[in-house]
């Protein structure tokens, strides 16, 4: 039973996790920079690489953050 459970959450995560991210990555695209941030940032900080890879983007282009290559390469690596 804990098992069966504990893979419900499981799938509960991933599942809110890629809504996030596609959220996010739509608001980047539509040029509502803090709300990308707002979803992406919670998701790359618990390890998501895809929502990690797009903190990198943020960063590299400045998109919503001050520009910093350094930060940019810090989400890049672990995405």
């Amino acid at each position: 039973m804990l098992r069966i459970c504990g893979f419900l959450v499981f799938l509960l995560v991933v599942t809110s996790c890629s809504d996030g991210i596609e959220d996010g990555v739509a608001a980047l695209n539509s040029g509502d920079y803090a709300k990308a941030l707002q979803m992406l940032r919670p998701i790359a900080e618990y390890g998501n690489s895809d929502a990690q890879y797009w903190m990198g983007v943020m960063y590299f282009y400045g998109y919503g953050v001050v520009q910093d290559d350094a930060e940019a390469m810090k989400w890049y690596r672990l995405s």
